[in-house]
């Protein structure tokens, strides 16, 4: 959704969540996504050679 990732750091500090628990849960999140991201484009480029 747009915006929430803007809000969602000042949620989660005023909530009292832990910040080492934070920062491990926030390097899970960017792994997966860079890795969804990069199987992705490398898909769309085996689609795209395959036409």
């Amino acid at each position: 959704m747009y915006g929430l990732r803007s809000v969602s750091p000042f949620v989660i500090g005023m909530s009292g969540f832990c910040p080492g628990q934070f920062i491990v849960l926030n390097m899970l999140g960017a792994m997966i996504w860079s890795v969804s991201i990069v199987y992705l484009g490398c898909g769309f480029v085996r689609m795209i050679r395959f036409f």
